[in-house]
C-alpha cells in the first residue's frame, strides 16, 4: 500500500517525539533539582511552628524565683481582689488599682524570665499560684503585704514597650481594646452598675439590673477571650475600665448607651450564673 505524503509526514512526527519521550523517561532525575535549576537542599528552611515548650511546671510555684518577684505577684493578687471588692467607687482610684495590677503582673513574670527561674510559659502558672494565694489571703484578712505598700511596687518598675520608639510611660487604655460588640457588652454592664448605684428602685427590678448586668459583663469578657485579647488573668482588668468609663459618663450625663438600650442588650443573653 502507498503511504500519501500527509501520512508518511505523521509516522515522522509520531516516531521522532516517541524518541525524545521516551529518552526523557529513561534519563536519570535527580529529585533535588528544581527545573529552574535551583536544589531544593540550597534552599532556606522555614519552621512551620515554633518549638513547644514541653517544661514541666514548678511543683512548688510559690517558692520560684526572687523575693522581689514574689512580691511583685502577689502584690498584683491583693490589688486585684480589691479592686473587685470596690468596683464602682472613686474614678481615679479604679484607674490607679488597675495601672497597678497589669503593672505588678507583667513586672513579675518578667522577673522570674529574666531570673532564668522559669520559662515564660510557666511564668504564668506561678503568677496564678500568687494570685490564689492573695485571694486566700485577702479574704481572711491577713495580708502579708498591706496594700498599700503594694500600690507603690509599681513606681520602681521599668515600664513595658512594644518597640524602641514606643513612650516609657504610655498606659494601655483598656477601654478601646477588643471588638465593637465586646465593648459595648462591658460598657452596659457599667451603666447598668452606675444606676443601680445611682436610683432607688423596687426590689424586683434591683434583681433584675444586677442579673442583666452580671449577665453583659461575663459575655463581654467572653468575647475578648475568643477574640485573643483577654486572658484570665487579665479581663476583670478590661471588665473595670468599663465600668470606670461608664460611670464617668452616667455622672456626666453623657452615656454612649442609654440605660434603656443597655437593659434590652442584656435581655437577649442567657441568664446570669450566680
Amino acid at each position: 500500500m502507498k503511504l500519501r505524503p500527509t501520512q508518511i509526514v505523521g509516522l515522522i512526527a509520531i516516531v521522532v517525539f516517541g524518541g525524545i519521550l521516551a529518552f526523557t523517561l529513561l534519563k536519570p532525575h535527580d529529585p533535588d533539582l528544581l527545573p529552574s535549576g535551583i536544589r531544593l537542599s540550597e534552599l532556606p528552611r522555614i519552621d512551620a511552628t515554633p518549638p513547644l515548650d514541653t517544661t514541666p511546671p514548678p511543683e512548688k510555684p510559690l517558692e520560684v524565683g526572687s523575693q522581689d518577684a514574689r512580691d511583685d505577684l502577689y502584690c498584683s493578687g491583693i490589688v486585684f481582689e480589691t479592686q473587685l471588692a470596690g468596683m464602682g467607687g472613686d474614678i481615679a482610684e479604679n484607674q490607679k488599682r488597675i495601672d497597678a495590677y497589669g503593672a505588678l503582673a507583667e513586672g513579675g513574670r518578667a522577673k522570674l524570665i529574666a531570673e532564668k527561674a522559669v520559662t515564660e510559659s510557666n511564668a504564668v502558672v506561678v503568677g496564678n499560684a500568687w494570685a490564689r494565694k492573695a485571694k486566700e489571703d485577702y479574704e481572711a484578712k491577713a495580708l502579708r503585704i498591706p496594700l498599700a505598700e503594694c500600690l507603690k511596687r509599681p513606681a520602681a518598675l521599668k515600664a513595658p514597650t512594644t518597640g524602641a520608639s514606643a513612650p516609657k510611660d504610655e498606659v494601655p487604655d483598656f477601654t478601646l481594646s477588643g471588638s465593637q460588640a465586646a465593648r459595648d457588652d462591658l460598657y452596659c454592664a457599667g451603666v447598668l452598675n452606675a444606676d443601680f448605684s445611682a436610683v432607688d428602685q423596687p426590689p424586683e427590678q434591683m434583681e433584675k439590673e444586677l442579673d442583666l448586668q452580671t449577665a453583659l459583663d461575663a459575655a463581654g469578657i467572653a468575647k475578648l477571650h475568643a477574640e485573643g485579647i483577654a486572658t484570665d488573668n487579665s479581663g476583670a482588668m478590661y471588665s473595670m475600665a468599663q465600668l470606670a468609663k461608664a460611670k464617668s459618663d452616667y455622672e456626666a450625663k453623657t452615656l454612649r448607651i442609654p440605660v434603656k438600650d443597655c437593659m434590652a442588650r442584656g435581655a437577649v443573653l442567657p441568664p446570669a450564673k450566680h
